[in-house]
C-alpha cells in the first residue's frame, strides 16, 4: 500500500481545534470533541466540536435572523408580502380553494 503524506499546511490545519461558524464567525462548542479518524489507517488525524443543543440554537436563530433580514420584515417577525406589480392583476385562486 502507497503512504501519502500530508502538506505541512494541511497537518497545521488539522492539527487546530475545530469549532461551528455560527453567525458569520467561528466559534468553539461548550460540547466534547469527536475524533476524526483516516479511515486508510484508522488513526486520529483531527478533532472537531460535537454540537450542544444551545449550538444549535444559536445556529437556527443566526439563519432566521438572516433570512428576515433578506426578505425584510413585517408585524411579529413576518416575512412583508410583496406587492404585485403596476398594471398587473393577482392571479385567480385554483378551483376549489374558494370559499363561495
Amino acid at each position: 500500500m502507497a503512504t501519502v503524506s500530508l502538506l505541512p499546511e494541511v497537518q497545521a490545519f488539522l492539527a487546530r481545534p475545530h469549532g461551528h461558524y455560527i453567525d458569520g464567525r467561528a466559534v468553539e462548542s461548550a460540547g466534547n470533541r469527536i475524533e476524526v479518524t483516516n479511515p486508510a489507517t484508522g488513526l486520529p488525524i483531527a478533532s472537531i466540536a460535537d454540537g450542544t443543543a444551545a449550538d444549535v440554537d444559536a445556529a437556527v436563530a443566526s439563519s432566521r435572523k438572516s433570512l428576515l433580514r433578506r426578505l425584510g420584515t413585517h408585524h411579529a417577525g413576518r416575512p412583508r408580502q410583496r406587492p404585485v406589480a403596476p398594471g398587473r392583476s393577482v392571479p385567480e385562486a385554483p378551483r376549489g380553494t374558494r370559499a363561495d
